[in-house]
């Protein structure tokens, strides 16, 4: 009772500071509106320009807030493949089945999307009933059965009947609106910094009660989902989708692998079922999965652990339970997958089966040690088993590999170097067993690991025992006779071709051209293979930092144009960042070009990409 006190409370504080966003929005447009045309007014009387002068600030800052406050906020579906019922017969019938348990209209349309969780969006026009669409994560899907399946779509359900849907829409609305004030506050200077720091007072007050009042509805939501399905079946359906979301982390650095050798498969989620069904992710998930932290006052949604334990406490409901995977419903699955990954990948990556695994592996570790070798002229089979056993040489020759390291000055860099030796060792000395005879298997999801004859080198594992300092020595003979014994000679080096060179390799694999613009700089490279040096090393923000979405770049085409990561201090983690502005990106080539006035930041994101 306490704590449902304690919400109405918070939901009533919500609701008070969207009110008052919106009234002093409009005061304050009122009151420099004032101030401006008493300026104009009194320099007409009195003939003084001064006065007019003093005018601009205030009538720049009353442009920022009209043209924050009265932006666009229509929500933007996320990249998507919709599902019709010739497609999906089976799962729209589960649709229409739940819907009549919920006392719900069927959905309007199914969309399937990338990612591993699902939703539900509320259209409705003026004079019109309200309906929703369901929108199906693909990684959720690979992941669930059809009982989890049924579970997930009637807590979006619960969202729906219990109208967070369009309380939702009306946060999205004032969230866009309030970051394009403080967005235009924070770039125009001047009497906008004091409206600056104003929104941002409001908006840490707004956050944390609009936080709890989303946590209290997704609780609700389970509960409706527990009704529907039983709460053992939800209780099933919050783990999978932990271990997805889990799953699909770890598989999307095997697509960014093949994405940097310029390929992608047909279908991605194809491969992410293949690899949780591997021995891999079976001994791999249950360490991955316990990473998630305590529910923080600005999280949106409870932990999971925290809403397992309260549906725990529910009533099993006694519904005959479906094993069978969720995309069984889904007849033209197959299709369907291959559009939504074709609808999001660049058009100059080329296409490839899962058949050719293998040999697509072999092609990235290739090119990866190709890399090195140009970067690292002098490295061979010799000098790079010596460096292994030598951790203070390990910083050295990553970041001359790897200059994306420059600037990182977080509290886990050392673990990072070493996860970085490692993959540059496993790169270079398996190429060198590769010419020797050996070839990479291709189950997906098992260790990468080398075959000749019978016999498989697990490099990674070996490399892995490097990082004990206890055991580096005895690992990095091990990883010797392992290697001399395939046949690498102590100075064998990697081939590079005649025609290959760093420049060349630079333009395959992320080019970035930087040229003086103005009084700023223009930074163009391939958005999907950018890196970003840590904010903090320009703006000199709290070392700590976390990565966000780049929204958090000053983004003149709205919030979610395009999705990448991007490291940036706490100090701007919730706000736009001044140093750097998207100026235009092109999904067919991805080329994006940013602008930045701080030629530290341009000649570090040089740097960090060259």
């Amino acid at each position: 009772m306490r704590d449902e006190l304690a919400l109405r409370r918070r939901a009533r504080a919500a609701v008070g500071t969207m009110v008052a966003f919106y009234a002093t929005t409009w005061i304050l447009v009122s009151l420099l509106s004032a101030v401006v045309l008493g300026l104009v007014a009194a320099t007409l009387f009195t003939g003084k320009v001064l006065l007019a002068a003093l005018a601009i600030p205030f009538a720049i800052a009353v442009v920022a807030l009209v043209r924050g406050a009265t932006r666009s906020t229509k929500p933007k579906l996320p990249t998507h493949v919709e599902v019709t019922e010739a497609a999906a017969p089976a799962l729209f019938a589960t649709l229409r089945e739940l819907s009549a348990e919920a006392a719900l209209p069927a959905p309007a349309r199914v969309l399937l999307v990338h990612g591993t969780n699902a939703g539900i969006f509320e259209e409705r026009g003026p004079f019109s009933r309200r309906h929703y669409t369901l929108l199906l994560g693909a990684g959720l899907l690979s992941h669930l059965g059809v009982s989890e399946l049924r579970a997930v779509v009637a807590h979006e359900l619960g969202h729906f009947v219990a109208g967070d849907t369009e309380h939702a829409a009306r946060v999205y609305a004032m969230r866009i609106r309030w970051a394009a004030i403080m967005r235009e506050a924070l770039v125009a200077g001047g009497p906008d910094d004091v409206v600056y720091l104003l929104y941002r007072w409001l908006w840490g007050r707004f956050e944390r009660d609009a936080a709890a009042v989303a946590r209290m509805q997704e609780l609700t939501a389970d509960d409706f989902s527990a009704r529907l399905e039983g709460a053992d079946t939800a209780v099933r359906a919050l783990e999978r989708s932990r271990e997805s979301a889990a799953a699909v982390a770890v598989w999307s650095d095997v697509l960014v692998s093949f994405e940097a050798l310029g390929a992608r498969p047909r279908n991605a989620y194809e491969g992410l079922r293949r690899f949780t069904r591997s021995a891999q992710w079976a001994s791999t998930s249950a360490i991955v999965r316990v990473e998630e932290g305590p529910t923080d006052e600005l999280d949106v949604h409870p932990s999971t652990d925290d809403r397992i334990a309260r549906l725990s406490r529910g009533e099993p409901r006694s519904k005959p339970r479906d094993d069978r995977p969720a995309t069984a419903l889904i007849a033209q699955i197959d299709q369907l997958e291959s559009a939504l990954c074709a609808a999001t990948a660049p058009a100059h990556l080329r296409t490839f089966e899962w058949s050719e695994y293998g040999r697509a592996l072999e092609a990235i570790e290739r090119s990866n040690a190709q890399r090195i070798q140009a970067r690292a002229p002098l490295l061979d089979a010799r000098r790079l088993l010596t460096v292994l056993t030598l951790r203070d040489r390990w910083e050295e020759l990553v970041v001359t590999i790897e200059p994306r390291w420059t600037g990182d000055a977080t509290s886990d860099r050392a673990e990072n170097i070493a996860a970085e030796l490692s993959r540059i060792a496993r790169s270079y000395l398996g190429t060198l067993l590769v010419a020797r005879g050996w070839s990479y298997r291709s189950a997906i999801g098992e260790p990468i690991a080398l075959e000749r004859d019978g016999a498989v080198l697990e490099l990674g594992a070996l490399l892995s025992r490097l990082r004990s300092d206890a055991d580096r020595s005895a690992a990095g003979a091990e990883i010797e006779r392992a290697v001399t014994s395939g046949g690498v000679g102590e100075h064998d080096q990697v081939s590079t071709g005649d025609s290959y060179s760093e420049a060349q390799h630079r333009t395959r694999w992320s080019p970035v051209d930087v040229r003086v613009l103005g009084a700023g700089y223009e930074v163009r490279l391939l958005l999907r293979r950018a890196r970003f040096p840590r904010c903090c090393v320009v703006c000199k923000g709290p070392p700590d930092a976390e990565s966000v979405n780049v929204s958090n770049v000053w983004n003149p085409h709205g919030a979610h144009a395009v999705e990448v990561s991007l490291w940036t201090c706490n100090e701007h983690a919730s706000v736009a960042h001044a140093h750097l502005r998207l100026r235009e990106h092109d999904p067919q080539s991805d080329v994006a070009v940013f602008d930045t006035r701080d030629a530290q930041l341009a000649s570090l994101i040089e740097q960090v990409n060259r």
